[in-house]
Protein backbone atom coordinates (compact mmCIF):
# COMPACT_ATOMS: atom_id res chain seq x y z
CA UNK A 1 0.00 0.00 0.00
CA UNK A 2 1.56 3.32 -1.07
CA UNK A 3 2.17 5.85 1.60
CA UNK A 4 0.23 9.09 1.76
CA UNK A 5 3.42 11.06 1.25
CA UNK A 6 4.01 9.45 -2.13
CA UNK A 7 0.79 10.90 -3.57
CA UNK A 8 1.74 14.34 -2.31
CA UNK A 9 5.18 14.14 -3.95
CA UNK A 10 3.70 12.93 -7.23
CA UNK A 11 1.18 15.77 -7.20
CA UNK A 12 3.93 18.29 -6.45
CA UNK A 13 5.91 17.02 -9.44
CA UNK A 14 3.05 16.85 -11.96
CA UNK A 15 0.99 19.92 -11.01
CA UNK A 16 3.49 22.59 -12.21
CA UNK A 17 3.81 20.83 -15.56
CA UNK A 18 0.04 20.68 -15.97
CA UNK A 19 -0.33 24.35 -15.01
CA UNK A 20 2.32 25.41 -17.56
CA UNK A 21 0.55 23.33 -20.20
CA UNK A 22 -2.76 25.00 -19.36
CA UNK A 23 -1.12 28.44 -19.47
CA UNK A 24 0.35 27.61 -22.88
CA UNK A 25 -3.08 26.61 -24.19
CA UNK A 26 -4.59 29.87 -22.94
CA UNK A 27 -1.74 31.90 -24.49
CA UNK A 28 -2.18 30.11 -27.83
CA UNK A 29 -5.92 30.84 -27.77
CA UNK A 30 -5.30 34.52 -27.05
CA UNK A 31 -2.72 34.74 -29.85
CA UNK A 32 -5.14 33.19 -32.35
CA UNK A 33 -7.83 35.63 -31.22
CA UNK A 34 -5.41 38.56 -31.66
CA UNK A 35 -4.56 37.39 -35.17
CA UNK A 36 -8.24 37.14 -36.05
CA UNK A 37 -8.91 40.64 -34.74
CA UNK A 38 -5.89 42.02 -36.63
CA UNK A 39 -7.13 40.36 -39.84
CA UNK A 40 -10.56 41.95 -39.33
CA UNK A 41 -8.96 45.37 -38.79
CA UNK A 42 -6.76 45.04 -41.89
CA UNK A 43 -9.75 44.06 -44.02
CA UNK A 44 -11.81 46.95 -42.63
CA UNK A 45 -9.00 49.39 -43.43
CA UNK A 46 -8.53 48.00 -46.94
CA UNK A 47 -12.27 48.27 -47.59
CA UNK A 48 -12.23 51.93 -46.59
CA UNK A 49 -9.25 52.55 -48.87
CA UNK A 50 -10.89 50.70 -51.75
CA UNK A 51 -14.10 52.73 -51.53
CA UNK A 52 -12.09 55.96 -51.78
CA UNK A 53 -10.43 55.07 -55.10
CA UNK A 54 -10.27 58.66 -56.35
CA UNK A 55 -8.93 60.08 -53.07
CA UNK A 56 -5.15 60.63 -53.11
CA UNK A 57 -5.07 60.21 -49.31
CA UNK A 58 -6.85 56.87 -49.31
CA UNK A 59 -3.90 55.14 -47.61
CA UNK A 60 -4.13 57.60 -44.73
CA UNK A 61 -7.86 56.94 -44.44
CA UNK A 62 -7.31 53.17 -44.64
CA UNK A 63 -4.71 53.26 -41.87
CA UNK A 64 -7.03 55.41 -39.75
CA UNK A 65 -9.83 52.87 -40.23
CA UNK A 66 -7.49 50.06 -39.19
CA UNK A 67 -6.54 52.03 -36.07
CA UNK A 68 -10.22 52.53 -35.16
CA UNK A 69 -10.87 48.77 -35.26
CA UNK A 70 -7.52 47.63 -33.79
CA UNK A 71 -6.89 49.68 -30.66
CA UNK A 72 -3.89 47.83 -29.17
CA UNK A 73 -0.70 49.83 -28.82
CA UNK A 74 2.53 48.69 -30.44
CA UNK A 75 1.01 47.95 -33.83
CA UNK A 76 2.93 48.71 -37.00
CA UNK A 77 0.91 49.16 -40.17
CA UNK A 78 1.84 50.12 -43.72
CA UNK A 79 -0.22 50.83 -46.79
CA UNK A 80 0.63 50.41 -50.46
CA UNK A 81 -1.60 51.46 -53.29
CA UNK A 82 -1.62 51.06 -57.00
CA UNK A 83 -4.10 52.35 -59.50
CA UNK A 84 -6.66 49.66 -58.68
CA UNK A 85 -5.48 47.92 -55.48
CA UNK A 86 -4.91 48.91 -51.89
CA UNK A 87 -2.87 46.64 -49.65
CA UNK A 88 -2.48 46.90 -45.89
CA UNK A 89 0.19 45.11 -43.85
CA UNK A 90 -0.24 45.10 -40.07
CA UNK A 91 1.95 43.53 -37.41
CA UNK A 92 1.73 43.28 -33.65
CA UNK A 93 4.07 41.81 -31.06
CA UNK A 94 1.81 39.68 -28.88
CA UNK A 95 3.27 39.47 -25.36
CA UNK A 96 3.64 35.95 -24.01
CA UNK A 97 3.28 35.49 -20.27
CA UNK A 98 5.20 32.59 -18.77
CA UNK A 99 6.54 32.47 -15.23
CA UNK A 100 10.24 33.28 -15.11
CA UNK A 101 10.42 34.40 -18.75
CA UNK A 102 10.05 38.10 -19.42
CA UNK A 103 9.82 40.09 -22.63
CA UNK A 104 8.88 37.19 -24.89
CA UNK A 105 6.65 38.13 -27.80
CA UNK A 106 5.01 36.39 -30.71
CA UNK A 107 4.87 38.31 -34.00
CA UNK A 108 1.31 38.42 -35.32
CA UNK A 109 1.05 39.70 -38.91
CA UNK A 110 -1.78 40.11 -41.36
CA UNK A 111 -2.19 41.39 -44.91
CA UNK A 112 -5.33 42.54 -46.69
CA UNK A 113 -5.57 43.58 -50.33
CA UNK A 114 -8.73 44.79 -52.05
CA UNK A 115 -9.31 45.97 -55.61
Amino acid sequence: MPSRGQALVETALVLPILLLLLLGIVQARLAVEARSELAHAAIAGAEVGATLAADPDRCTDALAALARVWTRSGTHATCQRTSDTIELHASYDFPLVFPGLTHWTLAVTERAAIR
